[in-house]
């Protein structure tokens, strides 16, 4: 362990691969904590659809036990990750007691055991928050006492492990392909398919074990009903309760997949490659050499392998989106192919069995694969100033990946997780619903400053103003908390940074109860002065005006008059949210490259809007016209908004009584 540097890695927030769904964890112990011991009552930060943020993936009682122990400690990740900690440790310690009591040699226990613990997936999830690592380490358990059963055929060894492949089903219901595996070999013996010992039968009794199987069937089925119903009647769609299968999938799709799968953020996290070789190796050489193997074992490896595929195969849309977490519980099939090799070994070749170099060079290849395991977990939490610190499996798009990851959590989720002092000292209490941006998961932002509301998770994409409007009148929002000051420059959130509460470090609140206050304001051109116009040497005298002076441009001028707005003369504006133009003009021939053009520019110069609105009104007199351009909110303070005629097509024309509203928020 001290190679896989839990030693700091204890210590530590939520690693950046998988944040999301650590958080989402964490986000449900905090709320038993926070708002009652409720088991079968579970809620996330994220509000939802209905407001109470209930939602439920796994049976949450690991997240319940955390949260009894938090009420005596005091709320502390540390705590989280001990209690996971220790349940994988004494699955290992079970899986070596199951393997040590079949080959009768606790040297090869213990690197077998190890072996299985060298899978990148488990070093990094088996101090974590999810769910996944208890629940394999539950599956060890239970092997463990079905290893008893099998030896002394005692009832209650057998019962034992149905309760723990009970509560490994309740945490993670994938792990039942284990359970799966084990009512067919039941099956398969009772209607003598197979006979899997020459002396006596593994299932003495079958008629007493029947009681313990469908038990543990019907509550798995009761829980998963309970939670699919909890969603439906509550917040539908947040945490994945069906199947994505491969034949939905498109051959394109199935094909951009599999790249995926193989990359190193995702096959390589469950078995460093070297590993994945000699595991397909041995699991060759016993289909080739089955008739010699021990039958049990060879059947139940079959099955898990089939299961694993099977698995794979209905869960295939979670592939592309690189969620190694998957791939943690189809490790028992790591677990018997090297069981059941070397069990093989023992009965065909004890020389080679038993001989030290044989450990001596497994040992080796363990030490490589522990050091590899190491290092893919080393880059997911600590800085990796260049890319030759990653394992060669990882592509530059996952180096390019993890670190844009590491630097978004550092600039914006660190101050996330010191904000909520700040918070209570403006008056925002945890139930104070809030929208906190930018943050597409459910509960990473929400979970660190210990606050309900929403993100941008379930948002339309842009956002929309219509969105915020419903959240603050529907769903009793009552601030903005923006984490990135760019989100600033977003025209659907500018109308709401009217009225700011408070600022910590790179965080912005806003007040969000305070009603937005709407401004217009026209200016009004007539050409006769120049005053605030640039480009004003296309101001002419002419008797064909409306005065003494209008705007000509001609196949000589491609631009014209230049309208400036800014701080200076739009004091009153934060934001503009629509242009309307009214002017006279004549256009003795229509032209697709005659227009209004609208820049907006930061302080630097840099263009944050660029469009343009055609002018194709054909006239021989002077004409009335009138359009409506929508900024949609583009934020003014500290940038500059330029409205320029821009005569692409050199059309002459004349252009009298400009008339511009901008219509925005104060």
């Amino acid at each position: 362990m001290l190679v896989y540097n839990y030693q700091q890695i204890l210590f530590l927030p939520p690693g950046v691969i998988h944040q999301w769904r650590q958080c989402d964890g964490l986000s449900f112990a905090t709320n038993y904590l926070e708002e009652g011991f409720h088991l079968f009552s579970p809620a996330i930060h994220w509000s939802g659809l209905d407001g109470t943020g209930k939602a439920t993936s796994e049976f949450p009682i690991l997240y319940y036990l955390v949260a009894l122990i938090w009420k005596i400690t005091g709320k502390s990740e540390l705590v989280f990750r001990l209690v996971n900690l220790t349940i994988v440790i004494f699955g290992l310690f079970f899986l070596f007691r199951f393997i040590e009591k079949r080959l009768k040699d606790s040297v090869w226990a213990i690197l077998i055991t190890l072996f299985v613990f060298s899978s990148p997936v488990l070093a990094y999830y088996s101090n974590n928050f999810l769910m996944d690592t208890p629940a394999l380490a539950l599956t060890f358990i239970a092997w463990y006492f079905f290893g008893e059963y099998y030896e002394s055929g005692n009832i209650k060894h057998f019962n034992r492990s149905m309760l723990f492949f009970l509560i490994a089903g309740l945490l993670k219901i994938t792990t039942a392909i284990s359970l799966v595996a084990l009512i067919v070999i039941f099956f398969l013996e009772l209607l003598g398919i197979l006979k899997f010992r020459k002396e006596k039968k593994i299932f003495i009794e079958p008629i007493k074990l029947i009681p313990a199987i469908i038990f543990v069937v019907i509550i798995l089925f009761a829980w998963y009903s309970y939670a699919a119903y909890y969603n439906s009647i509550h917040n539908r769609g947040v945490f994945l309760m069906t199947i994505l299968p491969i034949w939905d999938k498109t051959l394109v799709e199935i094909i951009a997949g599999l790249d995926v799968f193989i990359g190193g953020m995702m096959l390589p996290q469950f078995l460093n490659i070297e590993a994945l070789i000699f595991i397909g190796i041995l699991f060759v050489s016993q289909i080739l050499l089955f008739r010699k193997t021990n039958k049990l074992f060879f059947i139940i490896t079959l099955l898990l392998f089939f299961a694993v595929i099977s698995y794979l195969c209905l869960w295939f849309g979670v592939l592309p989106e690189n969620h190694d977490y998957y791939l943690i519980l189809p490790q028992i099939f790591i677990v018997f192919v090297l069981l059941s090799f070397f069990v093989l070994l023992k009965e065909r070749n004890e020389k080679i069995f038993a001989s030290n170099w044989a450990k001596i060079i497994f040992l080796l290849f363990l030490v490589l694969n522990i050091y590899n395991a190491g290092a893919k977990t080393a880059v997911k939490y600590f800085n990796t100033p260049t890319y030759d610190d990653y394992p060669k499996s990882y592509s530059k798009e996952n180096k390019d990946f993890i670190n844009w990851l590491k630097n978004d959590f550092k600039y914006l989720k660190n101050s996330c997780r010191e904000v909520t002092p700040y918070l209570r000292q403006l008056g925002i209490s945890r139930n104070d619903k809030v929208i906190s941006i930018p943050d597409a998961s459910t509960n990473i932002t929400l979970y660190y400053m210990d606050q309900k509301g929403y993100t941008d998770f379930g948002a339309p994409f842009p956002r929309e103003v219509n969105w915020f409007n419903e959240k603050i009148l529907n769903d009793s929002v009552k601030y903005l908390i923006v984490h990135d000051p760019t989100v600033l420059n977003d025209p659907a959130v500018v109308p709401f940074t009217q009225h700011l509460v408070g600022e910590y470090k790179n965080i912005k609140i806003f007040d969000l109860t305070k009603p937005i206050v709407e401004v217009k304001q026209s200016f009004f051109y007539d050409f006769e002065k120049s005053d605030g116009i640039g480009n004003a040497h296309t101001i002419i005298y002419s008797d064909n005006c409306f005065g003494k002076k209008c705007c000509s441009l001609n196949d000589s001028t491609e631009f014209g008059p230049i309208f400036s707005f800014e701080s200076t003369n739009c004091k009153d504006f934060s934001a503009i949210k629509s242009i309307d133009l009214d002017f006279k003009t004549i256009i003795p021939n229509a032209s697709k490259d005659l227009m209004f053009a609208f820049q907006v520019t930061d302080s630097l110069k840099n263009v944050l809007l660029w469009d343009k609105i055609l002018l194709e009104t054909k006239s021989i007199d002077w004409t009335n016209c009138h359009y409506n351009y929508n900024l949609k909110g583009q934020q003014l303070k500290g940038n500059k908004l330029e409205i320029f005629i821009w005569n692409k097509g050199k059309t002459s024309v004349l252009f009298d009584d400009v008339n511009i509203t901008l219509k925005g928020y104060k």
